[in-house]
């Protein structure tokens, strides 16, 4: 359990918690974990943390005509970037692969967590991203 790893943990220890979101499950962490927590927000006094020219798009599709859907949005949205989120390492190398190799007009790149850091770190300023 996480009491008993926190248990085995050295008293004397300084220890950082990093969350993108503050779940009631990482509040519950933090409670067993870290005393006097110091919670630092990036946009605290933001109406929302939402950049104001952020736009989010989602469809819900057939698992079968999801490749078609995907290709068709790219190709319909080329002056804009785009970010596609896969649910695996290697979905994102085979739609890369695959829709590379059908030149949908503008440069691919495949951003991954199995990259070294330094690669991921080299796609910072992309044009679409899948």
């Amino acid at each position: 359990t996480m009491e008993a790893i926190l248990a085995a943990l050295p008293k004397q220890r300084q220890t950082f918690l990093f969350s993108a979101t503050q779940t009631r499950k990482v509040k519950d962490l933090a409670r067993l974990s870290l005393r006097n927590p110091q919670y630092i927000a990036v946009h605290e006094t933001a109406k929302s943390a939402t950049p104001t020219k952020l736009v989010h798009h989602y469809m819900t599709v057939p698992l079968g005509q999801k490749l078609d859907v995907l290709w068709a949005f790219i190709r319909t949205h080329l002056q804009q970037k785009c970010l596609v989120f896969l649910s695996s390492c290697k979905q994102v190398k085979l739609v890369h692969s695959a829709f590379s190799a059908m030149q949908p007009g503008v440069p691919l790149l495949c951003l991954h967590g199995r990259q070294k850091q330094m690669k991921r770190l080299a796609i910072s300023a992309p044009t679409k991203l899948v």
